[in-house]
């Protein structure tokens, strides 16, 4: 195995540690639900290569990937978020995208250029299947992690946007409930009554909103709602919270009508 691929393996589950920051998450995702009996998994599809060059620092592309039988608009869609989060050139259009968009690196042949992509299943429920995508960008000593979600409609052929899960006029109602989680990472941080760091990292709103079985994800970037060193925050809001604020064909069948517990409950109390 190539030295720099096997020190490379070694930093994945820090993140960015091999660049002298150290994060908590690795570019695997939280959870990894295996796929109902009836549907074809997908392949999982892993590469690496390293140009050919004179320095020892060549550059460097790792693809790990999903490959669905059937849904190539997923499979077109992945390849593409993918290319965003490497900031890839325009590309024309053909197979193996992410191979090309790598010859074009190579031709550059950028010093100390790395770049790790990753798709993972996330979750699969009802109609819905959840990619979380990872990149890792170094260039040179300095490290730089992404997120993404993709929340797939199985019948719809196609990606969800942020903007149409909501019934009308519960966008901003939404984004309370994120809210209230964040405070209570905050709490849970011991950052709550921290004034400087509130100040320095105010709450924000982020695009990366999964729909899991069981409740909503949402991943913010590294040095959005907190410093580098963070890694990626991410904050969960429960289906009982959202039952009125979500549209009913995005709450999982499992959870519609589950009663609030806790702060939901008592909020619903004074409301």
């Amino acid at each position: 195995m190539h030295l720099r691929t096997l020190a490379a393996l070694l930093c994945l589950p820090l993140l960015g540690a091999c660049s002298g920051k150290l994060l908590p998450e690795t570019l695997m995702p939280d959870v990894l639900r295996p796929a109902p009996a009836a549907d074809t998994p997908p392949e999982r599809i892993t590469w690496e290569r390293t140009a050919l060059c004179k320095r020892s620092d060549c550059t460097l592309v790792n693809v790990d990937t999903l490959r669905y039988a059937g849904e190539p608009a997923l499979n077109e869609l992945i390849d593409q978020a993918l290319l965003r989060m490497a900031d890839a050139p325009p590309l024309a259009n053909g197979p193996d995208p992410l191979q090309r968009y790598t010859d074009v690196l190579f031709q550059r042949q950028p010093a100390g250029k790395e770049v790790w992509l990753q798709a993972k299943q996330l979750d699969q429920h009802d109609d819905l299947l959840v990619i979380e995508l990872s990149s890792y960008i170094k260039d040179r000593e300095q490290g730089w992690p992404g997120r993404n979600f993709i929340n797939y409609s199985r019948s719809h052929k196609r990606s969800l946007q942020p903007s149409e899960l909501f019934l009308p006029e519960q966008e901003f109602e939404f984004w309370n409930a994120v809210r209230e989680a964040h405070l209570a990472w905050l709490r849970q941080q011991n950052l709550l009554d921290n004034r400087t760091f509130r100040t320095q990292w105010p709450f924000r709103r982020t695009q990366n909103i999964a729909l899991l079985r069981d409740r909503v994800r949402i991943k913010y970037e590294v040095a959005s709602i907190g410093p580098y060193q963070m890694g990626h925050p991410y904050l969960d809001i429960p289906y009982a919270r959202l039952q009125n604020v979500l549209k009913p064909q995005y709450i999982p069948a499992s959870q519609m009508g589950s009663p609030l517990t806790g702060e939901g409950q008592d909020r619903q109390k004074k409301e």
